[in-house]
């Protein structure tokens, strides 16, 4: 069967992504940060805690998803960066300021 990893997969529209994802007939990893809530996901997808940033976690995420990985749905929660590393975050160099 196929795989899917939803990044932000504990809310919004990571969670209904999950749903849906899930209804099809997918195996599908929620990927989300430790203090996101977990308990709804859970009833219909795997939960995964980790960081998108994170080279490791990625790596850990991708060996739970198994076989047949099939599709990455990436919806991560904004995160906050100080101002002066948000400019090397942006593909085009552009500066927030």
């Amino acid at each position: 069967g196929k795989a899917a990893i939803v990044t932000g997969g504990a809310r919004g529209i990571g969670l209904a992504t999950c749903q849906r994802l899930a209804a099809q007939g997918m195996r599908v990893l929620a990927f989300d940060l430790a203090d996101a809530p977990f308990e709804e996901v859970a009833e219909f997808a795997v939960p995964f805690r980790g960081d998108v940033t994170s080279d490791a976690d990625w790596a850990g995420a991708v060996a739970a998803a198994g076989e047949g990985l099939h599709l990455v749905f990436n919806n991560p929660r904004e995160r906050r960066l100080p101002v002066a590393d948000r400019h090397r975050h942006d593909p085009a160099g552009r500066s927030p300021l």
